[in-house]
């Protein structure tokens, strides 16, 4: 007998929300919050750029309204993060070690933000 009951796994990619002020809901029995170090910090504007390029909340919802009223299990509202999942897949399958992309949706080239980090840290390219 099987139960009616479905499942779906939904990897939204960037949403446009206030993920990145979360930190508002910070627990004061916890004292103050962390501050973030000099390369979190350099980043950051990347992030917020992408989250704010994002789809809206509504569209994702849409999508995934639609792939439960279908039965789908896979929910990839943008075909950009769905490529990335491949890629890193045929790697699994490959039996290859994993390796970032140079480039992901919605962020500037990696080596450039590596660079930026690098350069926030106060490390030279080659340390």
């Amino acid at each position: 007998m099987l139960l009616p009951v479905g499942v779906s796994v939904v990897c939204p990619g960037w949403v446009h929300t206030s993920i990145l002020d979360a930190d508002r809901n910070w627990p004061a029995e916890l004292g103050e919050r962390p501050q973030p170090n000099a390369g979190t910090a350099t980043i950051a504007g990347h992030y917020r750029k992408a989250i704010d390029n994002g789809l809206a909340p509504a569209a994702v919802a849409d999508t995934v309204i639609d792939a439960v009223e279908h039965g789908r299990f896979w929910v990839f509202p943008q075909q950009e993060f769905l490529d990335l999942a491949v890629r890193r897949f045929n790697m699994i399958a490959a039996r290859r070690d994993p390796t970032p992309a140079e480039q992901s949706p919605g962020m500037p080239p990696r080596s450039q933000r590596v660079a930026e980090a690098r350069a926030a840290l106060g490390l030279s390219a080659s340390s």
